[in-house]
């Protein structure tokens, strides 16, 4: 696993190591944008912050409610069994 951490607001998320290619590769799929600048030698900014999907934390938020069986408490809906 490698992770990947936001330099401006500091979200990270553990991304699987890839076969073909490099994991910043598949990162930047993702919608990671990933490079140097005159002050960094490596920048890391999330999809969200980037702008190229705004919605990227609420989704892989939601994800893991679902997956944990704890959607129900996000939609304020304490009766909903998984």
């Amino acid at each position: 696993m490698t992770v990947y951490r936001c330099d401006i607001c500091h979200m990270a998320e553990n991304r699987d190591e890839v076969k073909l290619g490099s994991d910043d590769d598949s990162a930047r799929v993702a919608g990671w944008r990933i490079g140097a600048s005159k002050s960094k030698e490596r920048n890391v900014i999330c999809p969200e912050c980037a702008g190229t999907d705004e919605d990227y934390w609420d989704r892989r938020l939601l994800n893991v409610a679902h997956n944990s069986g704890m959607a129900g408490l996000i939609r304020n809906d304490p009766e909903e069994k998984p």
